[in-house]
């Protein structure tokens, strides 16, 4: 009897595989014909290539992209290359980045690349907010014209942050979490330029708002590895939690944007100055929807509300995951590369010069900094591609000047392989080594270099053996989660 059932639960089991398997196969839609074009990482055209190719992009992506570039793209011809998020990627060679950054978004957009790779119908608890990206365009109109106020907040942030996370022990080393540290001092420090004292230090409402952004990146793969027909349910399944995030959260901001609203009240009244305004993301947003006439759904706290939660997933994640970067590659670089001593005399000595204030022309002297906080980013991606997605009906053609002659359909993803070209030894000399003096740089967001500044100014940070190789898994590549670098706090410090 007992051998029956199982037979029969055996049965029942290879059924319900077999309805999912047809299912799958009926319901999903046919994919998009891609241009003839070479394919790395996918070996036959048989069913289940394409499927076994994504699971496989997992693991090899990285070494797809390195035979890709070598292959295709030095000879200046694109290639497709699997995506472990589900899709595949038209890969074109990195001269033609200036071509796909100057495309308008109808033709290749990168809002609805991102849209669609950060899971946007259903890790944001509302599918507006990254279609509208008027948070976007609040930090772009508002940011550069109020450092003088902002950098004095952050690094007053920074000061108390750094104290309390690496202690005041001038006796003792301290083995600190690199990854962890890090992720605590900018998602701090952020805030206290998006919603101000005291929310800045809030422990549950930061608690759920870094709840609330890692759970986007589960979100992404859950949905874009799961099959089509069952895309919906799981992503709506995987994304509820942020919808319990962002109401915990928005318990602590709504009462501030109420307050806001009506401090703007006053001001058209004439019972309280502009000046008094608090400068934080809240009071960009409200004045920038006031003079451009937005309709009065832009001033509901709900929907400001939102948008700073969309708008902490941009602004916490990538600097968190580059300061660690930064600190795993000047540490890891060994005592005789002597960077931790060269950057702290450069903070000291640009910070002193400047009567020990920092702005937006001081930082700019922090020119060693700024370098090795460049190089870091270039020697380990925090993901391997830039991205586009194909608007038009028609497709986008291929960019002029290389001799190819396919066209890409509507809603595929036009990619540039940054990584493999920051590791190109014709552009970079011995292109795998950390230098963290290589010329070149650009300047760099001033939180970041205000963070290392204090870092090494009050600080005795301990060269590591040998740089902890990073995390990598499919299209992320991020510093080890459990990596240590020992600190301790200096006797003689800069004020």
């Amino acid at each position: 009897m007992e051998s029956l059932l199982a037979l029969e639960r055996t049965h029942v089991i290879l059924v319900t595989l077999a309805i999912v398997l047809s299912a799958y196969f009926l319901f999903s839609p046919k994919p998009r014909p891609l241009p003839d074009i070479p394919w790395v990482g996918k070996s036959s055209r048989l069913p289940g290539a394409d499927t076994w190719a994504t699971l496989a992009s997992f693991i090899s992506r990285r070494k797809w992209f390195a035979e890709g570039y070598e292959k295709h793209s030095r000879r200046g011809k694109s290639f497709i290359v699997p995506h472990p998020l589900g899709e595949k990627h038209i890969t074109l060679p990195p001269d033609k980045l200036g071509w796909l950054l100057e495309q308008p978004d109808h033709v290749a957009s990168a809002a609805d690349f991102h849209y669609e790779i950060l899971a946007g119908r259903y890790a944001w608890t509302d599918s507006r907010i990254n279609q509208i990206l008027f948070h976007e365009h609040v930090i772009h109109r508002s940011i550069t014209r109020k450092d003088a106020k902002l950098l004095g907040g952050m690094w007053d942030e920074i000061r108390t942050g750094v104290d309390e996370l690496w202690g005041k022990s001038t006796d003792e080393w301290r083995d600190v979490r690199v990854l962890d540290s890090s992720s605590e001092l900018i998602l701090r420090v952020v805030n206290r330029a998006l919603v101000g004292l005291p929310l800045c230090r809030n422990r549950d409402y930061l608690s759920h708002v870094d709840s609330f952004t890692t759970n986007v990146l589960l979100c992404t793969f859950a949905t874009q590895l799961t099959p089509s027909f069952l895309r919906h349910i799981v992503g709506y399944v995987v994304g509820a939690p942020n919808h319990w995030h962002y109401r915990r959260a928005a318990r602590w901001t709504l009462p501030v944007i109420r307050e806001r609203v009506d401090m703007f009240r006053q001001v058209d009244e004439g019972s309280l100055a502009v000046d008094d305004l608090p400068e934080d993301y809240i009071t960009w947003h409200i004045a920038l929807a006031r003079s451009e006439g937005r309709p009065a759904s832009f001033f509901a706290p709900d929907f400001i509300a939102r948008c700073l939660m969309a708008l902490e997933f941009a602004a916490i994640k990538t600097p968190a995951a580059t300061l660690a970067r930064v600190l795993l590659d000047v540490c890891g670089s060994g005592a005789q590369s002597g960077y931790l001593e060269r950057l702290r005399d450069e903070a000291e000595q640009v910070y002193a010069a400047h009567a020990q204030t920092w702005s937006k022309q001081t930082l700019r002297r922090m020119t060693c900094t700024d370098s090795a906080i460049r190089e870091s980013m270039r020697l380990t991606s925090l993901l391997f591609a830039l991205g586009r997605k194909v608007v038009p009906a028609e497709g986008v053609r291929a960019p002029p000047g290389g001799g190819e002659t396919w066209v890409a359909p509507q809603g595929s993803y036009l990619t540039i392989n940054a990584a493999d070209r920051h590791l190109d030894p014709d552009l970079y000399p011995d292109p795998t080594r950390y230098d963290a003096f290589r010329p070149g740089r650009f300047l760099v967001e001033q939180m970041l270099k205000m963070l290392m500044a204090y870092m090494l100014m009050h600080y005795d940070i301990e060269y590591l053996p040998t740089r902890p190789a990073n995390f990598v898994l499919g299209p992320i590549n991020v510093p080890p989660p459990g990596a240590t670098i020992k600190v301790r706090r200096r006797k003689i410090e800069v004020e």
